[in-house]
C-alpha cells in the first residue's frame, strides 16, 4: 500500500504539486497564493468512546 502512496507523491512532485497538510486555512490566506485548482479535505477524529464502553 505505501508504494502506492510513494508513487502517487512523486507523480505530483514531479507537476510541482503543492501540498499543506494539518493546516487551518482562511479564504485570504488560499486566494492570496493565486492557485491555479485547490482542492480541500477534512480529516475524522475517531469516536474513542466505543472503545471505552464495557460490553459485559
Amino acid at each position: 500500500m505505501m508504494s502506492i502512496i510513494d508513487w502517487r507523491m512523486s507523480q505530483c512532485e514531479a507537476r510541482n504539486v503543492e501540498f499543506r497538510f494539518n493546516t487551518f486555512a482562511q479564504a485570504s490566506d488560499i486566494t492570496g497564493l493565486d492557485p491555479d485548482l485547490v482542492i480541500i479535505t477534512t480529516g475524522g477524529r475517531p469516536n474513542t468512546q466505543l472503545l471505552e464502553t464495557n460490553t459485559e
